[in-house]
Formats: C-alpha cells, sequence, structure tokens
C-alpha cells in the first residue's frame, strides 16, 4: 500500500520498540518512529544504534508539529489509544498521502485500566474522510487496512 500510493516518508506513530519501524527501514522507507519517550522508545534507540542507524528521528507526539508532512501515516494498535484522534493527527492527516493502520473492522477489548478507547469504525472513516482520506480497497486476508488521498 505505501510503495502504490508513491510514499517514501512514513512516521511510525506509536512506534514502540520499533516492531514496525525496522522493517519499514528494511524495506528502504525514510522513517520517523514517534512515540513518548520510555523504556520502549529507549530500547528502540539502543536496536537502532545496534543496528548503525543512530541517524533515524525516534521524537515525541508534539515534535510532529514541527516536521514536514511525511508520505505516510503508520499508526498500528494506537488508534484506540487516542482520547481524540482529530487532535492528535489532525495536522498529519492533513498532508499525507496514505495511513495505514490495524483492520478496525475487528472489534478488539477494551481494558478497564484505561489505556484504551472504544473505537467507531464509522467516525474513524468520517474523521479521515474529513481530511480527503478515502478507505483504500481491502485486502480481507490483511491484517491491516488503509487510507488514500
Amino acid at each position: 500500500m505505501l510503495d502504490a500510493a508513491g510514499a517514501r516518508t512514513v512516521v511510525d506513530f506509536g512506534c514502540g520498540v520499533g516492531n514496525d519501524t525496522l522493517p519499514l527501514l528494511d524495506a528502504g522507507f525514510d522513517v520517523t518512529s514517534c512515540d513518548y519517550d520510555s523504556p520502549s522508545t529507549a530500547f528502540l534507540r539502543w536496536r537502532l544504534h545496534r543496528r548503525g542507524q543512530d541517524e533515524v528521528p525516534v521524537v515525541e507526539p508534539a515534535q510532529t508539529y514541527g516536521m514536514p508532512c511525511p508520505d505516510a501515516l503508520w499508526i498500528i494498535d494506537t488508534l484506540d489509544h487516542l482520547p481524540d484522534i482529530e487532535a492528535t493527527l489532525g495536522h498529519l492527516l492533513e498532508g499525507v498521502r496514505v495511513v495505514v493502520c490495524e483492520d478496525l473492522a475487528v472489534r478488539r477489548g477494551v481494558t478497564r485500566k484505561g489505556f484504551h478507547q472504544s473505537l467507531d469504525l464509522d467516525e474513524v472513516v468520517r474523521i479521515f474522510e474529513r481530511h480527503g482520506l478515502l478507505p483504500a480497497p481491502r485486502d480481507p486476508a490483511s491484517p491491516v487496512m488503509g487510507w488514500l488521498r
């Protein structure tokens, strides 16, 4: 989906330990990893250093406001952590060509710990459409879904 959209620059929003960042880098994308400073991002920085990729930026969400808009927003298992998708991602949704996330049609449990929001797929679609992003054709065998400009 990223290649089909002509994406070269990707923000891996909610990158954690980099389990998506590293394969995206290996595939040749210019990746900016984004998550709150934590033991997970410290481990990602260690992993990048071990690979000789210290130049890969690892930024906090607020820092995405000052950077050039990427071609793609990669946001796997993170949308349901955002209490206000529009407020958190609106500035990125305005310019990206493609958004890739987990298959939101698959219902996931919401913990009582307050880490997850109950997502309404129709509302997510409306938010993305307000920013000019339309649902991409779906592959029923794929664990991800996407939106294209």
